[in-house]
């Protein structure tokens, strides 16, 4: 799949992905990254290539591996576009149609103090935890993450 993060000038409406139903647009807020999605495409491909999907559709999946838990209401509050100007896109192949568009740029997920804070609280990152990791806080966050999504497995 292909993997991109924009940020546009408008808020995306949720109609998007009407217009263009072979991708998925999500809010990229609660995103260390776009290798957090990436992740979280591996670990739904699997999911669908094991018959242990949660959900009928990919995309659907892809956002509950990326929130690290299985509650489908809980992976749409975190990734839904709720008038979302940061978002990331991916999909088979991502229509020119969307990235051409007026007042849209691809960007790169900084992780700064904002995005650390709210990642911390949610996906429940505790100080303690924290601290177990060694190196910068970008680092023990994004590990972080990624154990998470990767026990989403055994919920």
């Amino acid at each position: 799949m292909k993997i991109k993060a924009y940020r546009c000038d408008s808020p995306v409406e949720k109609d998007i992905i009407e217009k263009y139903p072979g991708i998925q647009v999500v809010d990229s807020t609660l995103l260390f990254g776009l290798e957090h999605i990436g992740l979280a495409v591996e670990k739904a491909e699997q999911a669908f290539e094991s018959g242990c999907n949660t959900s009928d559709n990919i995309f659907v999946e892809v956002l509950l591996w990326a929130s690290g838990q299985r509650q489908i209401k809980r992976a749409l509050e975190m990734y839904g576009l709720n008038g979302s100007q940061e978002v990331v896109v991916f999909g088979a192949e991502i229509p020119p149609g969307f990235s051409d568009g007026p007042g849209v740029c691809e960007v790169e997920i900084m992780l700064d103090e904002s995005r650390l804070d709210a990642l911390k609280r949610a996906f429940s990152i505790t100080d303690t935890e924290m601290g177990v990791v060694p190196g910068s806080a970008e680092k023990a966050v994004k590990e972080l993450i990624c154990e998470r999504i990767s026990l989403a497995a055994i919920q």
